[in-house]
């Protein structure tokens, strides 16, 4: 395939996608960093309260995110990771991913999707927002190839991380929380301990204020989301790292344990149960 993308490679490139075409997903814009992705919303695509399924949402934005990428990167891509956020109820008769580059370098761009729905009178209403990192796909497989090959021990206890969030001490909470809403953040939980706080516009921006910790006996200074916690225990309990609270399954959903690293901050290290 020509690395000179126009609208109408960009379209057989997703006609030659088979999950796409069962889908029915249809190219309308493309380039310029930007990319816009309909489907016709059926019966066959609904979960049971009726809405559009959540997965199919993700689709959007995965695909969506891509080909604006492909708009200025070229064809050979991958998603590196993206994430979502589902505003509203997707229902009407026609969903439209739109996709823009936000940041592009030589091998990675990051871009942002709004995925929105149309009703039969053409009323259009936001559903749901994500963004996403695609990288090109020739230099991560050479990247890898180059890198020295690592014990097979070492390379078991890599770490997949999904966020890393600061933990802000707060004396009084309602009023720290209005200060962050003051420069643009919402708050997303509130435990009435803790609170956590994420931009609208970038929902992996965030921060935590916290009065004290409610079964620790010392409040982290940052906390790091992980997809597997036990693994990271162990992984610091070889290495022999001091850790301040136990691996512990919290009433509030976590599994989660606090270490404290080598300048003497505590992390606070979890997984949201499943």
């Amino acid at each position: 395939m020509t690395d000179v993308l126009d609208l109408d490679i960009a379209r057989k490139t997703l006609a030659a996608q088979p999950f796409s075409v069962l889908l029915g997903a249809r190219l309308t814009a493309f380039g310029g960093g930007e990319a816009t992705l309909e489907l016709d919303i059926r019966e066959e695509l609904l979960q049971h309260y009726g809405f559009l399924h959540g997965g199919v949402l993700g689709y959007a934005a995965d695909n969506t995110l891509t080909f604006a990428a492909g708009s200025i990167l070229g064809p050979r891509l991958i998603t590196a990771g993206y994430s979502i956020d589902y505003v509203r109820p997707a229902a009407g008769e026609v969903l439209r991913a739109h996709a823009h580059v936000v940041r592009a370098g030589r091998t990675l761009a990051v871009c942002r999707c709004d995925l929105s729905t149309t009703d039969a009178a053409g009323t259009e209403k936001l559903c749901a927002v994500a963004q996403g990192t695609i990288a090109v796909a020739d230099h991560a497989k050479g990247w890898s190839e180059r890198r020295p090959a690592r014990p097979a021990d070492q390379r078991s206890r890599e770490m997949s991380v999904r966020r890393v969030v600061p933990d802000l001490r707060a004396t009084d909470l309602p009023q720290s929380t209005e200060f962050y809403e003051a420069l643009g953040l919402r708050e997303v939980m509130d435990l009435g301990w803790i609170a956590t706080l994420a931009s609208p516009g970038n929902p992996t921006a965030q921060l935590s204020l916290m009065t004290a910790d409610r079964t620790a006996p010392v409040a982290p200074d940052l906390s790091i989301e992980v997809e597997d916690v036990d693994a990271a225990y162990e992984a610091m309990r070889t290495r022999g790292a001091d850790i301040v609270h136990p691996l512990t399954d919290e009433a509030w959903g976590v599994r989660r344990f606090f270490v404290r690293d080598p300048d003497g901050r505590v992390v606070n290290v979890l997984s949201h149960r499943r």
